[in-house]
């Protein structure tokens, strides 16, 4: 009769054979070895700005294109005009060189009111329809999360694919170094925690307004 300690050793030598069968068996069928180098994400077949359009408009974000810097304003004001928006903010520098006087803003004693803010912003990635803040910019963190509407001002060179390209131009736009401070905006805050009712402008802006300038 077989000790416990033979019966034990026993034991371990099937399920290691068995687990050795079934390796060999597995071997053609597990194929090569992942490419790590691949791209994990197919890259768009259109441009950056059709996918980063189509991506914030399914967000229902709005994507507005002007030509040239010199047609921002007049745009920007139209915009508030049309939808009744008179307690706007900025305080990007330049931004407000580039609003000049075409676009009223209020003055500081109305913060807490605020219908609108006008941001820069670092880069927009297109997988996603996301916009990349950082504290490398100058606007300041409540003017991207108090306003009911938040209006990012952006030119169309500032479009990379995904999060990996963005914080890769991030870095090269602050000398090699990262923000303390990095914030990816992906369409109006929302949430669906009450009852699975989807809620938009939760906890931020219900509306999210992309200016892309062309050149």
């Amino acid at each position: 009769m077989k000790s416990p300690n033979q019966r034990m050793s026993s034991s371990r030598e099937e399920i290691l054979k068995s687990i050795r069968s079934t390796i060999n068996r597995r071997g053609d069928s597990l194929g090569k070895a992942p490419d790590f180098e691949r791209p994990v994400y197919q890259e768009p077949v259109g441009s950056l700005k059709e996918k980063f359009i189509i991506e914030l408009e399914a967000l229902k974000g709005e994507v507005i294109c002007v030509k040239t810097t010199d047609d921002l304003a007049p745009a920007l004001s139209d915009y508030l005009q049309e939808n009744n928006l008179t307690k706007v903010f900025c305080y990007n520098p330049e931004v407000l060189q580039l609003l000049k006087n075409d676009v009223k803003l209020s003055s500081e004693d109305q913060f807490i009111n605020m219908e609108v803010c006008i941001t820069a912003c670092d880069l927009l990635m297109a997988r996603t329809g996301s916009i990349m803040v950082s504290t490398s910019e100058t606007d300041g963190r409540d003017s991207f999360v108090f306003p009911p509407t938040h209006i990012v001002v952006a030119k169309e060179s500032q479009l990379v694919f995904d999060f990996e390209d963005g914080l890769a131009g991030l870095q090269t736009k602050n000398g090699g170094e990262l923000p303390s401070l990095i914030t990816t905006i992906t369409g109006q805050s929302r949430t669906a925690d009450i009852e699975k009712t989807l809620i938009l402008g939760a906890h931020g802006p219900k509306k999210i307004v992309v200016y892309l300038i062309e050149q």
